[in-house]
């Protein structure tokens, strides 16, 4: 991607580019995303130069610069524990960051808050709704596909595949076929908000069509590869059609900016607690993960008690109703 030849922040605004917002923090002498993922070696020098100015950057967004200013809070208002901290927006607008709209609650209480109106929609047999992901092709995508068959959760999980060679979609078909749900993932796994706009256009209505053609289904979610977009990205997503868009961020934002607990992956944000037992405490109700980070890091018996909880939690006798 050619770089704008202009300053970090001169004319620059939140959804310009991904870095305007997410790069705020050193770690050691590292710049990194905060969802873990490197910072190209081009910003990174862009950064360290306009420092050297003295030039007055602020990628941060306005919403974290509010919420930092609570950050050394540690103690849940309801139990009184301490520990990881959740911020509950009392108005359910998660820009509304006055501290008189906000609570600050353990994993449990806030779980209780939203236990109301947290999974917001039931089926005919009593189930909770939640989702389950996994993300970009891999050859024990379908060992996976096997395991959640066997519990019965085809119908809640998607696979989001990148549609560039004849294995992937023989792939999809398979799944397709097997009764599970299909999300795009773009053509060739593009980084959206790096290239082109035309480009990203192409990168998502193409596969859309696609997909459609071959699984008879309506696609209906974009999973953003790497979890890049911006907010001309989400205007054309929703031009070609798509309803949803699933991002790397540990919260929902908006229909085409949902987020979802990363089950695969040890972030930084989960603060050294196992990622699965994060999601159990989480408020989130979409669980995603990578088939090559489950092979990587040994994590198959953990996916199948994670589908045990998932169904123990998110399915409901029908007397319940």
């Amino acid at each position: 991607m050619k770089l704008k030849q202009i300053p970090w922040n001169k004319g620059l605004k939140k959804g310009d580019h991904p870095s305007i917002d997410k790069i705020g923090f050193k770690k050691g002498n590292q710049w990194a995303f905060e969802d873990g993922h490197d910072v190209p070696d081009e910003w990174i020098k862009r950064r360290k130069e306009e420092t050297d100015k003295n030039i007055s950057i602020k990628p941060l967004s306005a919403r974290r610069r509010a919420l930092n200013r609570f950050k050394n809070i540690d103690t849940c208002e309801e139990c009184k524990s301490k520990g990881t901290i959740h911020r509950h927006h009392i108005d359910e607008n998660l820009y509304n960051n006055e501290r008189s709209n906000l609570k600050f609650l353990c994993p449990s209480c806030h779980n209780k808050i939203h236990k109301n109106w947290l999974r917001l929609k039931r089926d005919n047999i009593g189930r909770l709704f939640a989702m389950i992901s996994i993300d970009d092709f891999h050859k024990s995508n379908m060992r996976l596909a096997e395991m959640i068959k066997k519990h019965s959760l085809e119908k809640d999980t998607w696979f989001a595949i990148e549609i560039d060679g004849r294995e992937k979609v023989e792939q999809i078909e398979e799944l397709s076929l097997m009764g599970f749900n299909i999300a795009a993932h773009t053509e060739s796994h593009a980084h959206l908000s790096r290239i082109p706009i035309n480009d990203a256009i192409h990168e998502m209505a193409f596969p859309k069509q696609f997909l459609e053609d071959i699984t008879g289904q309506e696609i209906e979610w974009l999973v953003y590869p790497r979890g890049r977009y911006n907010k001309e990205v989400i205007e054309a997503a929703k031009e070609i059609g798509y309803k949803y868009g699933r991002t790397t961020k540990l919260l929902d934002l908006s229909d085409m900016e949902r987020g979802g607990c990363h089950l695969s992956f040890q972030r930084t944000e989960y603060k050294g607690i196992d990622p699965f037992d994060w999601a159990k405490q989480s408020t989130m109700n979409h669980y995603w993960f990578h088939a090559f980070e489950v092979e990587r890091y040994g994590l198959i018996d953990k996916i199948e008690e994670f589908l045990v909880w998932y169904k123990k939690t998110y399915y409901l006798s029908i007397q319940a109703n």
